[in-house]
């Protein structure tokens, strides 16, 4: 018997086994440098990817400043892999997103121009222009891919690899002769894979002041990417392109100093803005008040009717506060609708505070609104201010006079819309219509240009209004309407009274502000509205909210 041919099982295992391990060869040649290389291009992708959210965090914090509207980004700081059924991912990277501390932003050698309300002078002369203000920035950990820190300064988005600032969107503070610059509050800090980052306002830039130097130039110093040197390297060119710019000079190596020209004037907003992870609960409260200006000057009323007297508070940014309690007196000369010399009255969602006045007779009348809003007990001159007015005689409207009824059974405003017109939306709590015979436009206050919706320094009211077949003055007396407009009883369905305008510098914006009394046939009473206008459509179902003094409403108290 012969066994020649008993090799021959164990060539073959031999063989399986040299298989098998080249098998294991090639696996482990994959496992250590294809899947690096393709988890490399997923993590480069979630890093471009997380470079484009920062822009959006970005223009979040920018109209969180400038238009007062919360937002949201979710910020892709880490990566996923693809699902492998042999071979084995790392575990996930894990980015971070956080505040950091930067120098603050100042504004020195500067004061408000003569057209600025006198107290808006006075508080930029007195105060320091210094505000605090973050850096934000995106830290990735990726496990092959080396991306560079992005981070967030003032309104550029820069990529720092090594010592260099490469900017992705270098978004500028500065435009022709406007300068705007937004503050970031808050303590963000989070991981993970991502973490969706919210902008919320903390006092939006809704109010313009005009400045101009103290002298031949004047500065503005803002946080930079460090090194500030390689900012001014390249970014500066561009900042300096602008005629208003003399030069930048790096201050330290975390800010730069923008050097303007002194003789011209500037159109200047501030705003603040808190950043969180939209888990994290708000830490950051709004400002206090810190001066009051007057939005009425020296007004002539006749006797025998009434006349609003209307103050602003605005916080260190120059921004309307709402919540600030407010005394108005009258020193001399008339009292307040309603009987008395004195109210208290708590400004509104657009920082004001109103009272209705009524001449005791004819000759001078002096009004002064104060408010101690540093609350140190001393009243610095730019927390009060006094108005001016002065009696004629004229003849008395007759009937009582309720300011901003609100009471069951009276028409009662629900919100002023400022469209191409003005829409007024009552709510007749009346058991049947009431019909507007006679009206009266007393007061018009238009906001001038601030580029986010109004606010701004006054500009020229409308010369008339129009409702009823009848044009009012701005000011005028009560006069008939042409054709009666009825109010139907309960809640509006539409607008009831739409008003056109003519003349002044532009159609109605919101945040104007105007007085209007109407006379109801059915009762004979004498109802005036301080009215607030807000945004929105012509043609749009009003709902009961708004600017008004109406259910949900956020108009002025009445004055009783």
């Amino acid at each position: 018997m012969s066994f020649r041919d008993a090799n021959r099982a164990q060539a073959i295992q031999v063989g399986a086994i040299l298989l098998f391990g080249i098998l294991i060869l090639g696996i482990s040649i994959y496992q250590a440098t294809v899947v690096p290389q393709q988890n490399a291009r997923v993590e480069f992708d979630a890093y471009q990817e997380a470079t484009d959210d920062m822009v959006s965090v970005r223009n979040d914090v920018v109209a969180a400043g400038t238009e007062g509207t919360s937002a949201s980004t979710t910020v892709a700081t880490g990566a996923t892999y693809p699902a492998r059924s042999i071979f084995i991912n790392p575990g996930a990277p894990s980015g971070t997103i956080s505040t950091e501390g930067a120098p603050s932003v100042t504004v020195d050698g500067v004061r408000a121009v003569e057209s600025e309300a006198e107290n808006t002078q006075t508080f930029w002369n007195a105060t320091n222009g210094t505000y605090a203000t973050n850096r934000v920035t995106f830290t990735p950990s990726y496990n092959e891919f080396d991306g560079s820190p992005v981070t967030v300064a003032g309104q550029g988005v820069y990529r720092l690899p090594d010592d260099r600032v490469l900017p992705i969107s270098a978004g500028s503070s500065i435009r022709g002769n406007r300068i705007t610059l937004v503050t970031v509050r808050g303590d963000l800090g989070a991981a993970g894979g991502s973490v969706p980052v919210t902008a919320d306002p903390v006092s939006t830039a809704t109010r313009t002041v005009v400045v101009t130097g103290t002298g031949v130039t004047f500065n503005v110093t803002v946080p930079t990417p460090i090194p500030a040197s390689a900012w001014n390297d390249t970014v500066a060119p561009d900042v300096v392109a602008n005629p208003n710019v003399v030069t930048t000079t790096p201050v330290g190596d975390d800010s730069v100093r923008i050097t303007f020209d002194g003789s011209r004037q500037y159109e200047l907003r501030l705003a603040a803005v808190e950043l969180r992870a939209q888990s994290d609960a708000s830490v950051v409260s709004g400002p206090r008040g810190s001066y009051l200006v007057g939005l009425t000057g020296n007004e002539t009323v006749a006797t025998g009717q009434t006349q609003p007297v209307i103050a602003e508070v605005r916080d260190r940014y120059n921004n309307p506060v709402s919540g600030e309690e407010v005394t108005f007196e009258a020193l001399d000369g008339a009292t307040f609708a309603g009987g008395g010399t004195q109210r208290i009255v708590t400004t509104d969602g657009n920082g004001r505070a109103p009272v209705a006045l009524r001449p005791n007779g004819t000759g001078n009348i002096t009004v002064e609104a104060r408010s101690d809003l540093d609350g140190n007990g001393t009243l610095e001159p730019y927390e009060r201010t006094r108005f001016g007015l002065v009696a004629t005689d004229g003849s008395d409207d007759g009937g009582a006079e309720e300011i901003n009824p609100s009471d069951e059974g009276d028409v009662i405003l629900v919100r002023g819309v400022a469209c191409n017109d003005i829409r007024i939306d009552f709510d007749n709590t009346a058991d049947s219509a009431r019909t507007i015979t006679d009206a009266r436009v007393s007061f018009y206050y238009a906001t001038g240009p601030s580029g986010g919706g109004g606010g701004g320094s006054s500009a020229e009211p409308p010369d008339t209004l129009t409702f009823g077949g009848t044009d009012f003055p701005v000011p005028g007396q009560l006069k008939p309407l042409s054709t009666a407009v009825e109010i139907p009883s309960g809640t509006p369905d539409g607008p009831e009274l739409t008003i056109t305008t003519s003349g002044g510098d532009r159609v109605p914006e919101p945040e104007n502000f105007f007085v209007l009394t109407l006379v109801y046939e059915e009762t004979g009473q004498k109802s005036t509205y301080f009215i607030t206008l807000e945004s929105g459509s012509c043609d749009n179902n009003n709902g009961n909210n708004g600017n008004g003094q109406g259910p949900g409403g956020n108009g002025p108290p009445g004055q009783n």
